[in-house]
């Protein structure tokens, strides 16, 4: 470099040196202060305080002797230090002015006095010095933000169960994002002005509103909601710890987007945890499907397998067939064994509590391979049919009739759609059918009614059997388990069972683990290896009551099942639990105590479950600090009414959707938007909004028609008519999704409020509404957040 400047100075004259040297210099400068400018907004999205400010109260802090004044202190230094990194982007910004202007006039200087090639090289080289500059600096302050964010995830208590995000490609994925993501898609984000939108909240309350029958009551009370939610969306301000979760959330969004054709985050089979996959041509080809009305297959990860193969599901949530297969189900649901079978661990634990089990007996349990799709279907109907007697007690069909809904149900209606074919399938009943664990049970019950009484014939005794859908427990006789296994095995080629036996005279059978002791059985609290242990996580977005109940609900079921000599150590296992999902240590310590303590006197709350009675439940969408508190339900001004809550905005946004979108044409219970063409010689910005609970298309296609006839029966094709325009029907829009049709009425009249300035809807479309609303709804920018 001396050389060069020497070169320079022997070509030129020293005082071009010494601004080649300015420049250089600058150019560092400038490179530094940007790296600072993008360093400071990351801490300022993060709402965290860089390590250069922190520290500087602490003279101050030994003035206060008070653990309240000295908490007031740090939330003040908190605010006034955040001013200060204001202040400091402020002026990395006039700085970055400074020198720009600065590098530009040196660069004209340079430009005008050097010869072309010479000014080429020394701008190269400047940029090459200033490029290694940037990257030095940015390396330093992404140590310096990685640091402090380890720092405000313990301050905040946020912990990273590296085991809840199992990563099974070689993408690095950043720290605080696999936090995020290993949260799971029922993680509640917290509201910002950005997520916020009005229109949900009023069409949650409108539930409540529209039963009132006095219709100045109804204004009042729409008035007061539409103050209150201004009010409130006034007022939104994130915390510390909101921010860091938003930044957080912002972060992993660009990090999925740089992927998206890459990678795929789903949730696992088994074991509650998220798992991120590479996504190739096989997998997308497995994991998808095109369909609109058909079940629409897809596959969730079995994690706790060998190169986690995929468990083939059929989505059937509003197929054409559902409510029937549901309605057929809870008929059905009547000859299922009571005698055979049990509903949970709980039940299994009093069943057997009391045996007594003899050293020539063992514990064992038995497992049908691949049930669902090996039930025979025709063996199902046939074993239905013959306790018709039973059935028609519980039904107003005949028999005939039934048979053939049966049969429509079991054989018809087996379908999905796999990349853009619609298959058939021909044996068994897919995972997703709401019918097959009821099909399922039944003709698992009559296989285990013909062995049991084929083993009697042979001198077999079981002593005792169960079973939960697929999964099976019995006490036998150890000599006798071969002779069993074989004649369970022998009723049907396709319905095959594998065995378990207890070893260390133990056995889990769901999510009990029963204990042979002498010859008395004790019981464990039991889960499995590949179990997350993941629950609504402390810092989720949802009510207070929801984190507290789900945290009394886990101790209390753990509590149940197990016996005295388990109790301690479940209790660390209770503490761990929480912990990882992030529940203070205090606040573990208060709700294993008072649930425990309840447990044990169950008579001193029995006063409290009565005040439920006559409740009616308002689903509304949790935003604290606006429907979390009584304010609203005061305004509501009736006393019985209760908010169920329901989360705002969920990481199942982050998480790859494996089932391809339906069509929008095929899309039901909508609230759509039809935008005007004009004609020829004007242009029209007027639009209509409608709401159907059939196919958009089928009532896309029923305006065209309206249109081409010209008629005037709605305000669309009179719009039309009257004025020669034409309609954009190709690229209609679909603004909500909501099968409520309360609702969904609810939110067409808001969206036509909305749009009010350029809709064509008639007047009396908004009458479900009231122009309380209008001022807060106009501006909302989440338009289309379905």
């Amino acid at each position: 470099m001396k050389q060069f400047y020497q070169h320079i100075k022997y070509k030129y004259d020293e005082k071009i040196c010494y601004i080649i040297k300015q420049h250089n210099k600058n150019i560092k400068k400038l490179a530094k202060q940007k790296e600072r400018l993008k360093f400071l907004l990351r801490c300022k999205d993060y709402g965290i305080i860089p390590s250069h400010l922190q520290g500087k109260t602490k003279t101050i802090q030994h003035c206060f002797k008070l653990d309240t004044t000295r908490r007031d202190l740090m939330k003040l230094e908190q605010c006034f230090l955040l001013k200060v990194v204001n202040l400091e982007i402020k002026e990395s910004n006039i700085n970055i002015k400074i020198i720009t202007t600065t590098v530009k006039h040196l660069q004209e200087t340079l430009q005008n006095r050097l010869q072309q090639t010479d000014y080429e090289k020394i701008i190269e080289n400047h940029h090459y010095f200033s490029t290694q500059i940037a990257t030095n600096t940015q390396s330093i302050h992404n140590d310096k933000l990685q640091k402090q964010i380890s720092k405000n995830t313990i301050k905040f208590g946020m912990r990273l169960n590296e085991d809840w995000f199992v990563n099974n490609t070689n993408i690095e994925v950043p720290q605080e994002s696999r936090w995020l993501l290993s949260l799971g898609n029922k993680f509640a984000l917290p509201v910002s002005r950005k997520t916020f939108s009005p229109i949900e909240i009023i069409a949650d309350l409108e539930q409540c509103v529209q039963s009132f029958e006095d219709e100045r009551e109804k204004d009042t009370v729409r008035s007061d909601i539409a103050a209150k939610i201004n009010t409130f969306q006034q007022k939104i301000r994130n915390c510390t710890k909101d921010k860091f979760i938003l930044k957080t959330s912002t972060d992993t969004k660009r990090f999925l987007n740089q992927h998206r054709n890459e990678i795929i985050i789903t949730n696992a089979d088994k074991g509650n945890n998220t798992v991120m996959m590479r996504l190739d041509a096989k997998q997308k080809f497995q994991l998808t499907s095109a369909a609109a009305n058909a079940p629409r297959l897809y596959g969730l990860p079995k994690i706790h397998k060998p190169h986690a193969p995929l468990r083939p599901i059929c989505a059937s949530i509003n197929v054409p067939c559902y409510k029937l297969s549901k309605f057929v189900g809870s008929i059905l649901e009547n000859i299922i064994s009571d005698d055979l079978n049990i509903k949970s661990s709980l039940q299994l634990k009093e069943k057997i509590n009391n045996f007594t089990i003899q050293d020539d007996e063992i514990l064992i349990s038995f497992d049908v391979v691949s049930l669902f799709t090996n039930i025979p279907i025709h063996l199902a109907i046939r074993t239905i049919m013959r306790k018709w007697e039973k059935l028609e007690t519980h039904t107003q069909i005949d028999k005939k009739q039934f048979q053939t809904i049966l049969d429509f149900c079991l054989r018809d209606n087996n379908y999905f759609s796999y990349n853009n074919t619609i298959y058939q399938q021909i044996y068994g009943m897919p995972m997703g059918n709401p019918l097959s664990p009821t099909i399922a049970n039944i003709v698992l019950d009559k296989i285990l009614d013909d062995s049991l009484a084929e083993l009697k014939s042979k001198d077999i005794y079981v002593k005792y059997i169960t079973k939960y859908v697929d999964d099976i427990f019995a006490i036998v006789k150890a000599k006798d388990v071969e002779d069993i296994l074989t004649v369970f095995n022998a009723q049907h080629t396709r319905i095959q069972f594998t065995k378990e036996l207890e070893q260390n005279n133990k056995i889990a059978f769901l999510d009990v683990e029963i204990h042979r002791k002498n010859q008395n059985l004790t019981f464990n609290w039991y889960a499995k290896s590949m179990a997350s242990g993941r629950i609504i996580n402390y810092h989720s977005n949802h009510p207070w009551k929801q984190k507290i109940n789900t945290a009394t609900s886990l101790i209390r079921k753990i509590h149940l099942l197990s016996d005295g000599d388990f109790i301690e150590e479940n209790k660390k296992k209770i503490k761990n639990i929480l912990f990882k999902n992030s529940y203070p240590n205090t606040l573990i310590e208060k709700l294993i105590i008072n649930t425990t303590q309840e447990m044990d006197h169950p008579n001193s709350s029995n006063g409290q479950t009565e005040a439920n009675t006559n409740k009616t439940y308002i689903g509304v969408t949790y935003i604290p600090g606006l429907t979390s508190n009584q304010s609203l339900r005061r305004i509501m001004k009736k006393d019985n009414i209760t908010f169920a809550h329901k989360p705002h905005n969920t990481l199942n946004r982050f998480f790859t959707k494996t089932k391809d979108k339906i069509d929008k044409g095929q899309q039901c219970n909508v609230v759509y938007k039809i935008q005007c063409n004009g004609n020829n010689n004007n242009a029209c910005n007027k639009c209509y909004i409608g709401t159907t609970k059939r196919a958009l298309r089928t009532r896309i296609h029923e305006h065209e028609m309206d249109a081409k006839n010209r008629k005037t029966n709605t305000a669309l094709s009179q719009h039309l008519t009257d004025n020669g325009h034409t309609a954009d029907f190709g690229n209609a829009k679909i603004l909500d999704v909501e099968r409520r049709c309360k609702r969904r009425m609810t939110l067409e009249s808001l969206r036509i409020q909305q749009h009010m300035t350029n809709v064509m809807n008639f007047k009396e479309d908004i009458d479900n509404t009231n122009s309380a609303y209008t001022a807060i709804i106009k501006n909302d920018k989440n338009k289309n957040r379905k």
